[in-house]
């Protein structure tokens, strides 16, 4: 039961980026000079240290590895599917609540990305390629903490 409830916790807080990129849009449309571009970067790095702890203690709640990873990544898996869908087949964002969450759930993360991509910036100039890359670095930052997890016992 215990390892049950987990699960639905460690997919719920999947949908942390999401939240943090609503609320950094709302920043945004208010001012745009209200969030600078190094809190941005911050922001990127305070998420991936919040995913690298959640797959730290991801250990004490779900057995396999594996699992506990795919599970913290779950929503991200199907923010990038919709952003994908939109950027290839679609040819444009859609002008919905999806376009926006799908958006919005990069958004915490465009900043790092763009910063650690500016030396191969003629390959990423997309908002899907930089998402994409945010969310590797999400799944990498919950896979070391995953493997640091399991190294400690």
């Amino acid at each position: 039961m215990k390892e049950q409830i987990a699960r639905v916790v460690f997919v719920l807080l999947g949908f942390l980026p999401l939240a943090v990129g609503w609320f950094l849009d709302y920043l945004i449309m208010r001012d745009p000079y209200t969030f600078p571009r190094a809190a941005s970067i911050l922001l990127g790095i305070g998420m991936l240290l919040i995913w690298f702890f959640l797959g730290l203690i991801s250990k004490k709640f779900i057995k396999s590895a594996r699992e506990a990873v795919l599970l913290l990544n779950a929503v991200a898996i199907l923010m990038i599917a919709l952003h994908a869908v939109q950027h290839f087949i679609v040819g444009a964002y859609f002008n919905n609540i999806v376009g926006l969450a799908t958006q919005n759930f990069s958004l915490p993360m465009i900043a790092l990305t763009r910063v650690l991509t500016t030396p191969m910036s003629f390959l990423v100039v997309s908002l899907f390629n930089m998402s994409f890359i945010g969310f590797g670095l999400m799944l990498l930052a919950s896979g070391l903490g995953r493997a640091v997890g399991e190294r400690q016992e």
